[in-house]
């Protein structure tokens, strides 16, 4: 794992008990229906090409990932998720569906939407544990 693949989240940035840290997910997003998420699931590309590539820094979990982006999605909106983690070549198809939508404090990528993974496979959930476990630890100083 890369040094620059992470860094510390500001305090009082979210509600969790345990702090969290921001990495780098470079992720591309777009929005779509089921029968959509059910063919890109299966390998079939998106007819559109509109993907939305947020910044890669972002509070992530195994379970879904809050991100700023350049748009905002409807709460409930069904998204395609091509995932990969730090500067890895693999990528994962996975899906998700909006949760929540606020503004951001960044210019660049105004709007933050948290995303609830709905699919995910299971090589990229044990990449996202494995993240998350060397996050805490470099975290807690035992690195």
């Amino acid at each position: 794992m890369h040094e620059d693949t992470f860094e510390s989240a500001k305090p009082g940035q979210n509600r969790r008990l345990f702090p969290r840290l921001n990495a780098g997910l470079p992720i591309r997003i777009q929005s779509t229906d089921a029968n959509g998420a059910t063919d890109y699931l299966a390998g079939k590309d998106p007819e559109s090409t509109a993907w939305v590539t947020p910044d890669p820094y972002m509070n992530f979990s195994v379970e879904g990932l809050e991100l700023n982006a350049t748009q905002s999605f409807p709460k409930g909106q069904i998204l395609l998720i091509e995932l990969r983690i730090g500067t890895q070549d693999q990528s994962w198809r996975c899906t998700g569906h909006v949760v929540r939508n606020s503004p951001s404090d960044d210019p660049d990528f105004p709007c933050t939407t948290a995303v609830s993974f709905d699919q995910v496979p299971p090589q990229a959930s044990e990449a996202l544990a494995e993240l998350t476990a060397k996050l805490q630890q470099v975290f807690l100083g035992k690195r």
